[in-house]
């Protein structure tokens, strides 16, 4: 019973680090599209 208790915790919290990081990912491909834009149309 331990064992499932312990296995609870971790189980959300990986969940949320892959949420975040999808989230930074996500954040991180919209400045790229934008500079490549910026580029593109500007330059």
């Amino acid at each position: 019973m331990l064992s499932h208790e312990m296995d609870g915790p971790p189980l959300s919290e990986g969940r949320d680090r892959r949420l975040r990081n999808q989230l930074i990912l996500a954040n991180i491909a919209a400045w790229i599209v934008i500079i490549i834009a910026v580029r593109y149309f500007f330059f």
